[in-house]
């Protein structure tokens, strides 16, 4: 019965998803990566980084992110349906309804008492803040190891057999080729053994040291093969958001963010917004007080916490460690990401949000504040709003100009929602319109080289070769293996008959991209002409 209630509640809140299409990250990772497009090339997923489907452009113009499992899935995904948004929508809200239940199984086998389970997986299942995750296609990452992270999770809780947490470690591997951040599952699982357990140090260690070595290994042998990929372990590539900021510096901008940017909207369910950037974001001074003052306050409370957690073995203490643990990873404390931060991030960290309310309303039954019915009616509204408040939210992932029109609604100064809009006006043949954003999202950020590459398009699709040619050129310049741009110029090269040119960016396609078809096509039109005499170099 819990199975159908739950995975009917949360279809019902995602149902609206199922009909979305393609949206801005899904268009690279998905839509334009060839890697995916057939079967016998997933070997390949696993020796590719996440963003580097050229797999034949240098290592330093490869990204550093390495998630190769989510890849085959989407693999699987195109086997079965090709470009159809449909079936990987409906892979996504598989995976949330999965990652819901085993939040259910874990609860239980820490001990945490039925109806405080089951508060948590359904309120785990229609959090407003989990829609970048489950309706944004490529959010799988985070759907596809939060699965495995519980289902370790729960392979290791209790007094498993060898089986179990042989099995256990296979399934944190696999989080792990799923998303790097599932790595803090390992400190927060010994500290959760150490409150559940309620045994000495030494004891714990006794009962449960094969069981963390054999996590430990498996941590260990994904890092030493993603070094062997990446060359990094820590960097995740790309140009890290803070670079000239020191550490106090990013400490007290991230703690206001987290407040006001990740805890807020996770418990109010509302200001969601899908990109948090400069110059709508400023960063902290030292000098500020109230960054100092947020910063005091979110470090007291997890430092109580902690302390509740060593001497008292709180077990609600233990749920405000859980989040803010698996929140870690993508903090830009540990290593420096290329955005302050963004919803998705905190999918696995809102487990220990919905545990910690689940034990609360179970606690206030218990202390009589509030009867049985009560409780119920509090969950049920608490259900009710975040439910409302995520079907609504789903709306603004439908489609590419629903996404852009809420994203500039919510961030205004945001350069990259600027560009998003101009966009889409531009595949709407309003080209002075188009423009007109592009220059906005450059006024906000003179390096944001995707409105570049979109002006000069609209200057290409308009006829003015000149200045599409000039804005080609600028952004090859950083970013020397775009196939978008590389087969404008490529284009623009023929119609000035500088063949040789033409050859050249045609070839740099196809080293980064042996699949190309196009540029192979356009690459052997271009030397049936030669050999008939038609051009020469």
């Amino acid at each position: 019965m819990m199975v159908v209630l739950l995975g009917a509640t949360t279809a019902l809140a995602y149902r609206n998803t199922l009909p979305g299409q393609f949206v801005y990250d899904d268009k690279k990772i998905i839509f334009n990566n060839p890697l995916i497009q057939k079967l016998d090339r997933i070997p390949l997923l696993f020796g590719t980084p996440y963003w580097g489907m050229n797999i034949g452009q240098p290592k330093t113009f490869k990204g550093s992110l390495y998630r190769p499992l989510t890849m085959v899935t989407f693999a699987l995904n195109y086997y079965v349906g090709a470009l159809d948004p449909n079936g990987y929508h409906v892979m996504n809200l598989v995976l949330h309804i999965g990652v819901s239940l085993l939040l259910w199984l874990l609860c239980l086998r820490l001990g945490i008492g039925p109806s405080a389970a089951r508060a948590a997986a359904f309120l785990f299942a229609v959090l407003p803040i989990h829609t970048e995750a489950v309706s944004n296609i490529v959010g799988r990452s985070e759907l596809l190891s939060s699965f495995f992270v519980l289902l370790a999770w729960n392979l290791a809780t209790g007094h498993p057999r060898r089986r179990h947490w042989v099995l256990g470690s296979v399934s944190f591997m696999l989080a792990l080729l799923s998303k790097e951040n599932a790595a803090a599952l390992l400190p927060v699982l010994i500290l959760t053994d150490y409150v559940i357990y309620k045994t000495s140090w030494k004891t714990l260690a006794n009962e449960r040291l094969l069981v963390w070595v054999a996590y430990a290994g498996a941590l260990l042998l994904y890092l030493e093969w993603r070094y062997l990929i990446i060359g990094s372990i820590t960097n995740a590539g790309g140009i890290p958001y803070f670079i000239s900021q020191n550490g106090l510096e990013i400490y007290l901008t991230m703690a206001r963010f987290i407040l006001f940017h990740y805890l807020r909207p996770l418990v109010l369910g509302i200001g969601l917004c899908a990109d948090y950037t400069r110059p709508a974001l400023a960063d902290a001074r030292v000098g500020d007080i109230s960054s100092w003052a947020w910063a005091f306050l979110l470090s007291g409370a997890v430092a109580y916490a902690f302390y509740s957690v060593i001497k008292k073995r709180n077990l609600l203490s233990l749920c405000v460690i859980i989040f803010f643990g698996l929140l870690f990873p993508v903090s830009n404390l540990l290593m420096r990401l290329e955005v302050i931060g963004a919803e998705r991030f905190v999918y696995l960290p809102s487990l220990g949000y919905c545990m910690g309310v689940g034990l609360l309303l179970e606690k206030t039954m218990r202390s009589k504040i509030l009867k049985s019915s009560g409780e119920i009616l509090v969950l049920a509204s608490l259900i009710l709003w975040y439910g409302w408040r995520t079907y609504d939210r789903n709306k603004a992932w439908q489609t590419e100009e629903s996404f852009w029109s809420t994203t500039v609604q919510d961030a205004p100064r945001s350069p990259r929602s600027w560009n998003g809009v101009g966009y889409v006006l531009m595949t709407q043949k309003k080209y002075d319109e188009a423009i007109q954003d592009f220059n906005k999202a450059l006024q906000l950020n003179p390096m944001l080289l995707d409105a570049d590459y979109n002006m000069a398009t609209c200057f290409f699709l308009e006829g003015d070769y000149r200045r599409a040619k000039k804005g080609y050129l600028y952004v090859a310049q950083w970013k020397p293996y775009d196939p978008g741009t590389l087969f404008h110029l490529a284009y623009l090269a023929e119609k000035e008959h500088d063949i040789k040119s033409a050859e050249k960016y045609y070839v740099t396609i196809l080293t980064a991209n042996p699949w190309d078809e196009m540029a192979r096509m356009n690459l052997g039109k271009l030397e049936t002409r030669r050999r008939a005499g038609e051009v020469q170099l």
